[in-house]
């Protein structure tokens, strides 16, 4: 999915990446090659876009930087223009070479690592801010999430960090934060779209948990469990012949807006 966050003096472009397991049914090489496709249409008209998600790819400690030597070839020395990802690193103080506690590769990784030196693209894991030792971002045993940026993005990242694990998140995957510091063009309020979709209307901001109010939560909660508990003895007691996609969905949306009317509450 691809979204756009038009700013007065830039536009972001996000696109948050699923891609299924190498050795999975629903694997696909083109994957790669259709995620580049949409990437350069965009970077034709924009130099700020992010790429994160999960890319059940494996890239080891690759630092996913091209080694073609554009000095070799262009004279930059009239030009105001930062022809390489390295030197944009450098300006920035941020390290070149890439850590990761995952030091395994997969084909996937490979096309990944190609995907970044085709286009430019920085892996932000193991590289900056709180993640420089490249920590793991699966079951605590494999790195397969990342976020990547073009070289104009990364001179906006206040800070880069892989955090823990929550079950209330993934079932499996640690969450990526990002921050920008974005401060010189939010002079007026954002508009995001939904790219190829309608303006995105009624869009709930993230609030910060406030663990002081944990305890009105789980007393709210409490108030539930009759009604929740029901629902789940429901599903215990239904046949298999009965049980539909649209039964299960609809027990699922009933349980998560309870949970949700009570998170609001606090």
């Amino acid at each position: 999915m691809w979204a756009q966050l038009k700013l007065p003096k830039i536009t972001l472009i996000l696109g948050v990446i699923y891609i299924p397991p190498e050795n999975s049914k629903y694997s696909s090489l083109d994957a790669f090659t259709q995620i580049e496709n949409e990437l350069i249409n965009f970077l034709s008209n924009n130099s700020y876009v992010i790429l994160t998600g999960d890319f059940n790819s494996r890239i080891g400690n690759d630092d996913g930087i091209s080694n073609f030597n554009y000095d070799k070839y262009f004279d930059f020395s009239d030009s105001a223009y930062t022809h390489s990802v390295v030197n944009v690193l450098n300006e920035l103080n941020i390290q070149t070479h890439r850590i990761c506690k995952d030091t395994n590769k997969n084909q996937y990784g490979s096309n990944l690592i190609q995907l970044c030196k085709n286009n430019d693209l920085i892996i932000m894991n193991g590289r900056m801010n709180k993640d420089i030792t490249g920590k793991l971002t699966c079951k605590n045993s494999s790195t397969v999430d990342y976020t990547l940026c073009t070289s104009e993005l990364i001179k906006l990242v206040k800070e880069f960090d892989v955090l823990e694990f929550s079950c209330l998140i993934s079932d499996a995957h640690c969450p990526l934060r990002l921050t920008l510091n974005l401060e010189n063009s939010l002079e007026v309020k954002p508009n995001l779209n939904l790219i190829e979709n309608t303006i995105t209307e009624n869009i709930c901001i993230p609030r910060k948990w406030a663990s002081e109010k944990k305890v009105i939560f789980i007393e709210n909660m409490k108030q539930q469990s009759d009604e929740i508990n029901s629902i789940l003895l429901n599903i215990c007691n239904c046949s298999p012949d009965v049980v539909s996609v649209k039964s299960i969905d609809d027990i699922m949306s009933d349980i998560c807006n309870r949970i949700w009317d009570q998170v609001k509450k606090v």
